[in-house]
């Protein structure tokens, strides 16, 4: 099978689904198929609906790995040892801010299905990056240290998709909350 590659560079919306019903004569991409199987996973997840338990727990989980990130901006200059600037409130306030709004999206156009506490971790030149990662797929997120410069991601299903690409953390990307929604 013929592994897919999505490039949503300088987007700040993506909706894959329009291309699932191009006939496949037609499709300006290889194959959609698999991301009808990929994407047919939102569906799913959403068609049994969460528990209130669950909400809460993945609620506080996702609290929890905000809290526990704080302390990035302890790590000054030289952190490392290898000279890597250190990460400002700044920042770090845009990567939470990112990861409780896409967090309530996902809830919401997914039927209230729960998004999973990704790792918060220090990422290159003072930017902060948010990981997810299952063993079905995976999900990186980065976020600069300069606000003028878009947030980058690259996610990986470990079969017939990956995506990559940049947006502006003022607006909401569909693609990636597509993509989030799949995350287990």
């Amino acid at each position: 099978m013929q592994r897919m590659a999505l490039d949503f560079s300088g987007t700040s919306s993506v909706d894959v689904m329009p291309l699932l019903s191009i006939p496949s004569a037609s499709r300006p991409v290889a194959k959609a198929e698999p991301f009808k199987r990929y994407f047919s996973r939102v569906a799913t997840a959403a068609s049994a609906p969460p528990t209130m338990e669950t909400k809460v727990s993945a609620s506080r989980q996702i609290e929890s790995a905000i809290e526990a990130s704080r302390s990035l901006l302890s790590l000054g200059y030289d952190w490392d040892g290898d000279g890597s600037v250190g990460y400002n409130e700044e920042t770090w306030n845009a990567a939470v801010a990112f990861l409780r709004r896409y967090a309530a999206s996902v809830r919401r156009q997914s039927g209230g299905r729960s998004l999973p506490a990704p790792d918060i971790g220090p990422g290159p030149m003072g930017s902060i990056d948010i990981h997810w990662e299952s063993g079905e797929s995976e999900l990186l997120i980065n976020i600069p240290s300069d606000p003028s410069l878009p947030a980058t991601f690259y996610g990986d299903d470990y079969g017939d998709a990956s995506i990559k690409g940049t947006f502006s953390l003022s607006a909401e990307n569909r693609g990636l909350i597509q993509w989030l929604a799949t995350m287990r």
